[in-house]
């Protein structure tokens, strides 16, 4: 097996391709990290920008209200006016504290936090008794708790504010990678990478060399899905190299912040370890029902074709339907490892990843012995 290894390495080294794709992905993980670090300078403009737009909204709300409510007479509709005047009130002051607060650079100290909780739970007492609140639509009723959650544990700790959602230390950086679509992005160069390691070959005529040599196909096979997870632990490596260099510059992160996924709230160092478990298995079970496909139709457009296929179709019915609790039971799913850990799925997703893994090589390993192949 020592020269089967010796041979995948060989041909995985002096392949063009790989190199193209390794320096893409290294060249994605830098505009990656030039993006939020961007964002991380801008946040609080952005913020205040915000703050002050719904601080302005607000006032407008309170002087409709007072207008309407001169020509009313005493009474229950005149009472609900007189609360949603109240709700309007605090909603402007409590914009326009934070507002000052950006503006003026001064929004890492604990009374801000505190603040921002406050003005989250009206947002949410908003959203809940169905106000138009135009300016913040963009806040769902998750991310809203989510927020709540995450500023009151540092309340709580007393730990030190980060500057943005999108400060560029490595802890944080891990987390906004495998985070919603762009695990996706950074799962589709480890499948190209599959792809020249399996799909490519059984395309072109060089497998048939390989596969009627002294060799066993069983062997040979195994021998690829082995090497394919040690290409796992040196893409997590490269990843982890990358932003181990971004951290000498931006730091490397407090490993008790919190990292909200409500209803639970964990540590830095602990989602991270749950989202790269997560991802393993995502490039694990993708590079399993690869060889699955290769094995059976020695296409690589076929196979290509029909994971994208799949994806997509991942996609377009998470925003059709909500079934983000089956995640953990579609390896497909993985990538949006952030709703997996919502619905404490890290476990399902490692079994499930495993069997899935197990029982498409074994289909795989069969599929091959029964095939007539000749040089």
């Amino acid at each position: 097996m020592t020269q089967l290894f010796k041979y995948e390495l060989k041909k995985f080294i002096y392949n063009k391709k790989n190199i193209v794709v390794v320096l893409a992905t290294l060249l994605f993980l830098g505009m990656f990290i030039a993006y939020n670090d961007y964002q991380d300078q801008q946040y609080p403009n952005k913020m205040y920008t915000e703050m002050t737009n719904a601080s302005v909204y607000s006032s407008k709300m309170v002087k409709n209200i007072e207008t309407s409510m001169k020509y009313m007479e005493e009474g229950t509709k005149k009472e609900e006016f007189k609360q949603q005047k109240k709700f309007w009130d605090n909603l402007s002051t409590s914009s326009l504290i934070l507002s000052s607060g950006y503006m003026k650079k001064d929004y890492k100290n604990e009374e801000f936090v505190k603040e921002q909780i406050e003005w989250y739970h009206l947002v949410l007492d908003g959203r809940k008794k169905n106000y138009d609140l135009d300016p913040i639509n963009r806040l769902t009723i998750r991310t809203i708790k989510e927020q709540i959650q995450k500023d009151q544990y540092i309340v709580d700790n007393h730990i030190e504010i980060m500057n943005s959602p999108y400060s560029c230390n490595s802890l944080n950086l891990f987390n906004l990678l495998f985070s919603d679509y762009v695990g996706l992005f950074i799962a589709f160069p480890f499948l190209l990478l599959v792809f020249d390691i399996v799909a490519i070959e059984f395309e072109n005529s060089s497998y048939k060399s390989l596969y009627t040599s002294n060799y066993s196909r069983s062997t040979i096979l195994i021998s690829k899905t082995i090497f394919i997870g040690l290409l796992i632990i040196a893409y997590i490596a490269m990843i982890s190299s990358v932003f181990f260099i971004s951290g000498i510059k931006f730091g490397f992160g407090n490993i008790i912040y919190p990292y909200a996924v409500y209803p639970e709230i964990y540590p830095f160092y602990q989602a991270v370890f749950l989202m790269l478990a997560i991802f393993v298995m995502a490039l694990m079970s993708l590079s399993a029902i690869t060889i699955f496909i290769s094995s059976w139709t020695f296409s690589s457009s076929v196979t290509l074709v029909t994971i994208l296929s799949c994806y997509m179709m991942v996609i377009v019915f998470q925003q059709i339907l909500d079934y983000r609790w089956l995640y953990p039971y579609i390896p497909l799913c993985y990538p949006f490892n952030k709703d997996i850990i919502q619905y404490h799925g890290t476990i399902q997703s490692i079994i499930i990843g495993l069997a899935v893994s197990f029982v498409f090589i074994e289909i795989s390993i069969r599929s091959l012995k029964r095939k007539d192949i000749t040089v």
